[in-house]
């Protein structure tokens, strides 16, 4: 789904009885065991494994080293999951999460498990999206929007804690 904006996602969750991920455990899911590692895959960017703006893409950006054989978004699964099943945690459309945004949040953040800032004026994406040329995949890149912003690369996923948790 795109066009959602953070509203929209928080809201369709809470109706599905899920959430929001926390942006430290979009990250951790993202790395599927990888620790420290620039990609979902490793270090190296493979254009084959990832949607983004190749040579399909309507953009003068577009890194025409790749075809994917989609000019934008494509449908869930065309894309090996990674190590924890998960599919395009890179690529496609990037994702809300819960935090709010500051630059310099993590600078003095919990080590384990951070939750973000308690307030702000922007809401964080990650996972890069189809209409960048490959240079923003990279896992640890976050972007900020305002809670109420729609666009056509951007999307969510809903989590739901583990019983007990």
């Amino acid at each position: 789904m795109i066009y959602t904006s953070w509203e929209d996602a928080k809201t369709y969750c809470e109706w599905r009885d899920a959430r929001l991920p926390s942006e430290a455990e979009w990250e951790k899911a993202a790395r599927s065991g990888l620790a420290g590692k620039l990609y979902p895959w490793g270090d190296t960017f493979e254009g084959t494994l990832v949607n983004f703006c190749d040579k399909n893409c309507p953009f003068s950006h577009a890194n025409t080293d790749f075809d994917d054989g989609y000019a934008d978004t494509a449908p869930v699964g065309s894309y090996a999951p990674n190590d924890y099943g998960l599919y395009d945690m890179a690529g496609n459309v990037c994702e809300w999460v819960n935090d709010w945004y500051d630059s310099d949040y993590y600078l003095d953040s919990p080590a384990e498990n951070p939750t973000g800032p308690v307030s702000g004026d922007y809401r964080v994406l990650r996972g890069d999206s189809w209409n960048d040329n490959g240079s923003y995949v990279r896992v640890a890149y976050r972007y900020n929007y305002g809670p109420i912003d729609r666009y056509n690369d951007i999307g969510f996923r809903c989590v739901a804690s583990a019983p007990g948790k």
